[in-house]
């Protein structure tokens, strides 16, 4: 009685390991991308229904759009709070437009939340280091460029002043 695979077991379950995951890998860009062509030829009904089991699943761009589809009120009743709600999940994945959407939604008190200065540095903090992280230059100066817009005259905007230069001959 064998209890372990022998070599060509193991390689024969590997393989059908990396074809299923492959393979669901590319549903899901499918069905993104189904969800994308339905909103932008607006039929937000069909976006919302590729997108729902993707956001509900991780995933930080389909996360941002149904959030973007709450608080537009397209396909879907408007409904701030679950906007913010979605708009966090996303964030908290790394989507930077989900941060910097945060950051002033906490900054101007708008789409229900009130205002927060404390939570919106934060959100806006989590974006420049993302885009930083990532290399993104231009993503990078945007985040920080907010930073010392909303937060003139702090050390906050001092720091993202320093961030900035570092990044100014790239």
């Amino acid at each position: 009685m064998e209890k372990f695979l022998k070599p060509e077991g193991l390689l024969i379950v590997l393989a059908g390991l990396i074809f299923l995951f492959s393979s669901i890998k590319g549903v899901s860009a499918a069905d993104f991308q189904k969800g994308l062509d339905a909103a932008n030829s607006g039929n937000f009904p069909a976006a919302f229904r590729e997108w729902m089991p993707l956001a509900n699943s991780g995933d930080r761009n389909a996360q941002f759009n149904i959030g973007i589809m709450y608080l537009n009120s397209e396909g879907v009743p408007k409904d701030t709070k679950i906007a913010v709600q979605w708009f966090k999940k996303a964030a908290l994945r790394g989507a930077e437009r989900a941060q910097l959407l945060l950051g002033k939604t906490y900054y101007f008190g708008q789409n229900g939340m009130t205002k927060n200065r404390e939570k919106a540095k934060v959100w806006l903090n989590m974006a420049a280091d993302w885009h930083v992280k990532l290399e993104n230059i231009a993503g990078a100066r945007a985040a920080m460029q907010q930073i010392i817009a909303l937060f003139p005259n702090t050390a906050l905007a001092e720091t993202a002043a320093s961030r900035l230069t570092k990044w100014k001959d790239r």
